[in-house]
């Protein structure tokens, strides 16, 4: 009966007795940009589920607030896609290098995949 900021997604994830539990939301604000989800959170339009890249620093401020922080969905893969090349250009080489070692820091406040 909340009203949900519906993103790329309308299925949000928890976590209920250590195992992805998945749940259909319903809202009346749907978006497919992640960003777009967020300042409709920060205006106080409603719920969302979004990755920690996009909520921690308004979290940190107090702008926003978790709520079911028990129950937050395991890590979420993410994918670099890019065509296979003998020879990458050096951008892309940098940008994915960049991501894994950007994506693989963990952040403060961010939950351990094993839940400490």
């Amino acid at each position: 009966r909340h009203r949900c900021l519906v993103g790329t997604s309308d299925i949000w994830s928890f976590r209920e007795n250590d195992r992805e539990v998945l749940h259909r939301v319903q809202g009346s604000w749907r978006c497919n940009s992640g960003q777009a989800v967020l300042d409709a959170a920060l205006r106080g339009f409603g719920l969302c589920q979004l990755p920690d890249y996009y909520v921690l620093p308004h979290l940190a401020r107090g702008e926003l607030r978790a709520l079911l922080d028990n129950r937050q969905p395991p890590n979420s893969a993410v994918w670099a896609l890019y065509p296979q090349r003998r020879f990458l250009s050096p951008k892309i080489r940098l940008l994915v290098e960049h991501l894994k070692q950007g994506l693989s820091t963990p952040r403060p406040g961010a939950r351990h995949p094993s839940g400490s």
